[in-house]
């Protein structure tokens, strides 16, 4: 192999003309790659032993035919107009990585391959020596790669979120829990150092401030408790028929509103199966943020509508309305939108989502006519 291009052996060896025994043949077999030796019209000249192991064909079989045949059918047309542009400006080039090139084995499957190209010149006659080498173990280490760090960005991007849920999570209750709690020690504190001083009537007031504040902290903590069960997947809806409308009714009630704060739009009755107590929080959650978000002189308008596959409650305001950037991400646990008036949890809207699609429904918010927004639950008869 040391000899000049020009040689007459490799001459013969290009023509195919070489005795088997030949020491060039004896290192073109040893080596790693399969040898293909082409001519300028893609008929192959020479092929080392190493080609049946990815084409099912010998090589004696091969020389003689066209280099095209090793090609799927699908890519014959294209890659005899890629051999001839090669043959018109040849240089030394490797093909195969990133490229997917296949070659066809006898049986019909593909193999993929990488090949390198080489231009050799003998007198007039120009010929392209191709090392061709099996590709699978190199693709296969890459694709196992790119799943590594395909892995590793999910849970990079999943550590990000759960420390950015951290930190929502420490803002929120350092707020929503610390406020009650302190409203909570103010009012004891001020019956404990001036009970002798109060009337009956501003202790029972003091008392009535205190529950209030102590429900609220019970609230808050039953959101964080259930939006963890969610989260997990604990939580299963307990169907039953309820009535709907008495349902929101009592909440509508419970929730002591000031008179005319919520407009109610439904029909006398509703029966429906859903897990009660579920249902409970979504509508209560929903009015609440409702009225946290929107003037206190404007009433919150819910609506109750059924058709015989799926009920939709629907809680309108006239605030500010919600950003498109924010209407799925205030769904999201601790999210709060831009134009959020009031401080809170986030915890609420989740909580409606994450019910509503225990039940098989799904919650959304879309702009209201005339301004403000629109939430909306739907809950199927059945999932």
């Amino acid at each position: 192999m040391t000899e000049e291009p020009g040689s007459s052996e490799l001459l013969s060896q290009l023509t195919g003309s070489l005795p088997t025994g030949s020491s060039l043949v004896v290192v073109l077999d040893a080596l790693p790659d399969a040898i293909l030796v082409v001519d300028a019209e893609g008929t192959i000249r020479h092929a080392t032993q190493r080609i049946e192991a990815l084409s099912g064909h010998g090589p004696d079989e091969l020389v003689g035919r066209n280099v095209d045949e090793l090609v799927p059918h699908d890519r014959r047309e294209h890659h005899g107009g890629l051999r001839e542009t090669y043959v018109q400006d040849p240089a030394p080039r490797s093909m195969g990585s990133g490229l997917g090139i296949e070659l066809r084995h006898r049986s019909g499957r593909l193999v993929p391959v990488d090949i390198s190209l080489s231009p050799v010149t003998v007198g007039d006659t120009r010929f392209v020596v191709a090392a061709v080498r099996d590709a699978g173990p190199r693709r296969q280490t890459e694709q196992a790669l790119r799943d590594a760090l395909e892995r590793e960005h999910r849970v990079t991007a999943e550590l990000r979120g759960l420390d950015e849920l951290k930190t929502s999570f420490l803002r929120a209750i350092s707020h929503d829990l610390r406020s009650p709690l302190a409203t909570m020690l103010g009012l004891a504190m001020t019956i404990v150092d001036h009970m002798d001083q109060l009337d009956p009537g501003a202790v029972r007031d003091l008392l009535r401030r205190l529950v209030s504040n102590g429900h609220r902290l019970e609230r808050l903590l039953t959101d964080l408790l259930d939006l963890d069960r969610l989260t997990r997947g604990v939580v299963e809806p307990e169907r039953h028929d309820v009535d709907l409308i008495a349902l929101t009714t009592r909440v509508i009630e419970q929730m002591e509103l000031p008179e005319g704060a919520v407009d109610l739009h439904a029909p006398q009755e509703l029966l429906w199966p859903v897990d009660g107590s579920q249902v409970e929080r979504i509508v209560e959650n929903l009015i609440g943020n409702a009225r946290k978000h929107a003037p206190t002189d404007r009433p919150v308008t819910v609506r109750i509508r059924a058709n015989r596959e799926v009920v939709t409650i629907s809680v309108e305001d006239r605030g500010p309305g919600v950003p498109d950037a924010d209407k799925e991400r205030i769904f999201q646990p601790f999210a709060r939108g831009q134009n959020a008036t009031s401080a809170g949890t986030g915890v609420g809207l989740s909580l409606v989502a994450q019910f509503a699609a225990v039940h098989g429904g799904r919650a959304w918010v879309e702009d209201r006519a005339g301004g403000g927004a629109t939430f909306n639950v739907t809950l199927p008869r059945e999932t």
